[in-house]
């Protein structure tokens, strides 16, 4: 076993940046995928955020350092609560250091900040052979805490609790205007709330006068509940029953 340093873990992040190219997913097919074999021979790979950390992270566990020190971690790299990019940690000593960053090398990690990133969930996903499990982070436990509830250790949003927010939010296939939902848009007008599109979804992925397809606005709705689920598991200070997580959530939602 190699020992953790942080000149090795600047070694390799330099490694996959000077191999990688950064090219968005498209988001029907996002793969988080290594290209660490690629690394390991020298040769470029193209891929996003999650496959730059993905590769540094495999890269040092090829390279022999200890696994239960190497981490992802979903951040916003807006400083909000809202994730929207990831990273890879390692844990050298009692610090944290960011890897396979596309934004930029190595920085140490200040409380829930790395770098421009504050960080929301952790997984040490390679250290357990491949089982998910995302997790809040603390700043003051860093990632020895899981949930902030034993009891709400990996609960979603029951099948009920699905169809209710869908049969509130309805399906709306062409983009609209939440303050003016019965108004319709055409070119030039001034979006008075937000754009919104299949099950009450939002962002820049919504475009105006872009019809979405039924699986885009399914696609849509399994990331923003599970956005919300997230949020909930982290927040919740007391046991709650699959009904009152089911309530949280869809409010949240």
């Amino acid at each position: 076993m190699t020992k953790l340093t942080l000149d090795l873990v600047r070694q390799v992040d330099a490694t996959v940046r000077g191999l990688a190219t950064y090219v968005p997913d498209d988001p029907k097919k996002d793969s988080w995928r290594s290209h660490a074999k690629a690394v390991m021979a020298g040769k470029p790979f193209k891929d996003d955020c999650d496959g730059w950390a993905q590769t540094a992270l495999h890269v040092l566990a090829l390279k022999g350092a200890p696994r239960d020190q190497l981490f992802r971690a979903m951040v916003s790299s807006k400083g909000t609560d809202l994730v929207d990019h990831m990273i890879g940690l390692v844990r050298i000593g009692g610090a944290f250091w960011t890897v396979g960053d596309t934004f930029g090398p190595p920085v140490q990690v200040k409380g829930d900040r790395a770098g421009p990133h504050r960080i929301l969930e952790v997984d040490d996903l390679i250290a357990r052979g491949g089982r998910t499990d995302w997790g809040p982070w603390d700043s003051a436990a860093k990632v020895g805490r899981r949930e902030t509830n034993p009891a709400s250790t990996g609960m979603r949003a029951s099948e009920a609790c699905r169809a209710f927010i869908k049969g509130h939010e309805k399906c709306v296939l062409i983009p609209y205007d939440d303050f003016r939902p019965r108004h319709t848009l055409r070119p030039g007008d001034t979006i008075l709330g937000a754009l919104t599109a299949g099950y009450g979804h939002t962002g820049a992925d919504v475009v105006l006068g872009r019809k979405i397809t039924l699986a885009q606005a399914e696609k849509w709705f399994e990331q923003d509940i599970a956005r919300f689920e997230r949020a909930v598991r982290r927040l919740l200070k007391v046991d709650v029953t699959q009904g009152q997580f089911d309530a949280l959530v869809s409010f949240a939602y």
